[in-house]
């Protein structure tokens, strides 16, 4: 590399990490005041009331399983004895 590409480089390397220390710096002195951000705001006058919240009842359907499992156990029989035959025709 040429020496003037090399110049260049270490000059905006350093003033890239000048650049990284100033900004961080200035984001820990400035301080943004989010304190409202999850507060209920007033809806009308400021006359919010707040009231006291009953638990909701929830309600989990009973779930039916309606497949066959017949036609699963078949299939997996039938997987597990090719793959015996495989194996026992490999060992001979």
């Amino acid at each position: 590399m040429k020496q003037s590409i090399k110049v260049n480089l270490l000059i905006f390397l350093i003033v890239a990490v000048i650049a990284f220390v100033l900004s961080t710096a200035f984001a820990s002195v400035v301080v943004i005041d989010n304190s409202d951000a999850k507060k209920i705001t007033a809806i009308e006058n400021d006359s919010f009331e707040p009231h006291q919240i009953e638990e909701v009842p929830v309600i989990i359907p009973k779930v039916e399983n309606t497949t066959d499992n017949t036609t699963f156990d078949n299939i997996t029989s039938d997987i597990i004895e090719v793959a015996d035959d495989t194996w026992n025709s490999l060992l001979g």
